[in-house]
């Protein structure tokens, strides 16, 4: 498997994105992350139209002039809002799924030595992702790229496809809802996810 990242496109990965996201009723968006196992931050899939997964494949679909090519059959989407670019991939790629975000109003805490984020030597924090049915945890700078992340930090037009409000999407064992309130991403076998939006995100 193999795919090729233009340097330029790969300078340019501050991963980020904005959809507000799913939040429990009645509760406050923080500005720090609440990794729990509330099975409330997981929508109702019978309220979601659940889209092909092959329409958003992107493999031989991206234009030359982008610089990059992509040979993997997998999912790579972006909220409506574009801030957000999200990727379902398969075991060429370790099953990963993740989230990358552009804008948003809150941090990964880095003060204690358990924080993942704690005194890492680059960026920490511009999105959220998870391998098979692991935990999910912070992206940081430097992990593996996908088209939907890079083009999500670029913030110019783009191939990828729009998983639009409710909509959602299943790959392998993991599907993810779109929401007015962000987008929510759940490995169907684990029950681990996340939530991510520009004002909160949660790990569960």
């Amino acid at each position: 498997m193999k795919r090729h990242i233009a340097t330029v496109l790969m300078l340019t990965v501050l991963l980020a994105g904005c959809a507000p996201e799913p939040t429990p009723t009645g509760t406050t968006p923080s500005a720090t992350p609440t990794p729990t196992a509330t099975q409330s931050r997981v929508p109702d899939p019978a309220k979601f139209q659940a889209m092909d997964p092959t329409l958003f494949f992107v493999d031989q679909g991206l234009p030359p002039n982008w610089g990059m090519t992509w040979d993997t059959k997998d999912v790579n989407f972006r909220s409506p809002s574009r801030n957000i670019g999200c990727a379902i991939l398969g075991p060429e790629t370790q099953s990963l799924w993740s989230c990358t975000i552009v804008k948003k109003s809150w941090e990964f805490p880095t003060d204690a030595p358990s924080d993942y984020c704690y005194q890492s030597p680059i960026p920490c924090g511009d999105g959220i992702e998870a391998s098979d049915s692991e935990l999910p945890h912070p992206r940081k700078h430097g992990d593996p790229g996908y088209p939907a992340g890079i083009f999500a930090m670029n913030g110019a037009p783009d191939p990828i496809r729009v998983l639009q409000y409710g909509q959602s999407v299943t790959f392998g064992n993991v599907t993810c809802y779109s929401e007015t309130i962000g987008v929510t991403c759940v490995n169907n076998v684990s029950g681990h996810g996340f939530v991510i939006a520009k004002d909160r995100n949660d790990i569960f």
